[in-house]
């Protein structure tokens, strides 16, 4: 069953955030890595959408508590 929204940003900012973006753009930037390249912009796309969701679900979590 799916982790509480928490444990999700909990495990993404320990676990990938810290070297994830370095790979990516390591991979991106690799002379021989035609197809991998491609793979490296989706994924970097996708973890950047990823930081942002939880971004928007704190901050509105945050709003909910004020009101």
């Amino acid at each position: 069953s799916p982790q509480p929204l928490a444990t999700q940003e909990s495990f993404f900012l320990r676990l990938v955030a810290p070297w994830c973006g370095r790979c990516l753009d390591d991979i991106a930037a690799a002379a021989d890595a035609r197809f991998y390249r491609s793979v490296a912009a989706f994924a970097h796309a996708f973890l950047d959408l990823e930081s942002e969701a939880f971004m928007i679900e704190r901050d509105a979590g945050q709003a909910g508590r004020t009101a």
